[in-house]
């Protein structure tokens, strides 16, 4: 099997290991389960991004409200964790700094749930 080329984003260096960071941390305080990283691209050569996704399975209990995640002080469960609700609006900032895009998907059945980022790519 071929390894796949690198792949250069464009950014800030401490920005982008803030971004990481802040996301490994919320996954690793939420998640049930493993954590799952894929590094998503198109290999068309036109392509301007580089798509970063870190899935989770959560608590099927959890009431998590997809259109605020990205707001300040957000939390899902204020009541099981001292979480400040910051994290997920910082990384929101700084991707957008780097003239990104940030999103989330939420798979009520299979309990999963989906934060990734878009950056764009080096040439």
């Amino acid at each position: 099997m071929d390894e796949p080329p690198p792949i250069y984003v464009l950014g800030d260096k401490d920005m982008l290991i803030r971004i990481v960071d802040n996301l490994l941390n919320n996954c690793s305080k939420h998640s049930l389960g493993d954590i799952d990283i894929k590094i998503d691209y198109d290999k068309i050569p036109d392509s301007k991004n580089a798509k970063i996704i870190f899935t989770n399975p959560i608590s099927p209990n959890n009431d998590i409200n997809i259109e605020k995640l990205f707001h300040r002080f957000y939390t899902a469960d204020s009541t099981r964790n001292k979480s400040t609700g910051l994290g997920l609006s910082i990384v929101e900032f700084l991707v957008k700094q780097l003239n990104g895009d940030v999103g989330a998907c939420l798979d009520k059945n299979a309990k999963l749930l989906s934060i990734y980022f878009e950056v764009p790519l080096f040439k």
